[in-house]
């Protein structure tokens, strides 16, 4: 893994910020100790408004996923309004 520019994601949260747009984190690839760190967003210690975990949550042995929101996006979801692509599996 090869981190990108320093400040960058400092950067995209300032801008997400200043124009009120959600930033959603996608960290199929990145997340779980694959860059190092736990999440490739704690390199700069920012916090997206949704996180995307998937994949390495089980190793791959498993159809797991995770979807992380703040409470400003998770108290919008009304109960049954989530789903999943998983949802349907019994091993999930």
């Amino acid at each position: 893994y090869r981190r990108g520019l320093d400040c960058y994601l400092q950067g995209v949260r300032q801008l997400c910020t200043k124009h009120n747009v959600l930033w959603i984190a996608d960290e199929v690839q990145t997340g779980l100790g694959r860059t190092g760190r736990r999440l490739a967003v704690d390199h700069e210690n920012v916090k997206p408004d949704i996180l995307i975990l998937g994949k390495s949550l089980s190793g791959g042995v498993l159809p797991v996923s995770a979807v992380l929101a703040n409470d400003d996006v998770m108290l919008l979801t009304e109960p049954g309004e989530h789903g999943s692509t998983y949802g349907g599996n019994p091993l999930g």
